[in-house]
């Protein structure tokens, strides 16, 4: 009985060590890469912007929901700056819904600030879409001032470049 025991801590311990390695295996890009996060957007087929804010929900941020394993969309509104090749200088607002996929119980974040996030929103035709992921893919947290002037750098088609 006490082997039955053993092997069952034994699985338990495995099957521990399998869901930590999948979660690891599945962002496997360095958080602060600016050339990377660029490049990422840059390279999809979708067209997506790039703003410097953050996201004030318009409704409750739904939970998570072990039964679906996500969190259902919801609406909210940015308040910052849209990128230009000059600068972040474009006062912008506007309503968007956030999409949320996840991990377990590991949901992607939501710049609600109070730090401004740059971020890359979908736009589908004037319908905007801020989707969140576990690997954050789509956000980059209170941003330096180098690390803006180096996305200033990749707009501008010198994404290789660092300041």
């Amino acid at each position: 009985m006490k082997m039955g025991l053993s092997i069952a801590s034994l699985g338990l311990l495995l099957s521990q060590f399998v869901v930590s390695s999948a979660i690891a295996l599945t962002c496997p890009y360095p958080k602060r890469d600016i050339a990377r996060f660029f490049s990422s957007h840059h390279e999809r087929p979708e067209t997506y912007f790039l703003v410097h804010g953050v996201l004030r929900p318009s409704e409750s941020v739904p939970s998570f929901d072990g039964a679906t394993q996500a969190r259902a969309s919801f609406r909210a509104r940015f308040e910052g700056y849209v990128a230009r090749p000059d600068g972040f200088d474009r006062p912008a607002g506007f309503e968007l819904t956030i999409t949320s996929s996840c991990l377990d119980d590991n949901c992607g974040a939501i710049p609600m600030g109070p730090a401004p996030a740059l971020m890359f929103i979908l736009d589908d035709g004037g319908t905007y879409t801020f989707a969140a992921n576990p690997c954050n893919d789509s956000i980059l947290p209170d941003p330096t001032e180098n690390e803006l002037v180096h996305m200033l750098a990749c707009l501008n088609g010198n994404c290789g470049e660092q300041p």
